[in-house]
């Protein structure tokens, strides 16, 4: 049976982001962030509030939230099992969206400190790139 609400927390989680990033996904960057967005929420336990929230720039300190970003950053090739964030990765998929690729390098610098704890260091990164995003786009 298909859960209607993890159907709606993507819809919602791809329009925020859209909006917020002024990103026209394509059909196939969409259809793959509903289903990452779907099966790390499964596994991660995070509510429908909080991926919605953090979207928002209101990040709670939530475990579960914790593991539904590094879920996602693994899925989409951005960060490894280990923690590793795959620059050249982003700087790739992402830069096509970004109106100043030169400030790339240096948000990912600035956030991309890491910590040793996979999950805290995704976490961070992404607390950070969400309140620095001006510098990109």
């Amino acid at each position: 049976m298909v859960n209607f609400k993890i159907i709606l927390v993507g819809i919602c989680v791809i329009s925020i982001v859209s909006c917020q990033l002024m990103i026209n996904f394509s059909p196939e960057e969409m259809r793959n962030l509903l289903q990452y967005n779907n099966q790390c929420q499964r596994s991660s336990g995070a509510t429908q509030q909080e991926i919605i929230s953090a979207l928002q720039n209101r990040f709670s300190d939530s475990p579960a939230l914790k593991s539904h970003i590094f879920c996602l950053g693994k899925k989409m090739g951005f960060v490894s099992d280990n923690g590793t964030f795959q620059r050249e990765t982003i700087r790739n998929r992402m830069g096509k969206y970004l109106k100043d690729q030169s400030k790339m390098d240096q948000l990912m610098d600035k956030c991309f400190t890491g910590n040793g704890n996979p999950k805290e260091s995704t976490y961070n990164a992404i607390k950070c790139i969400s309140g620095n995003r001006s510098m990109v786009i």
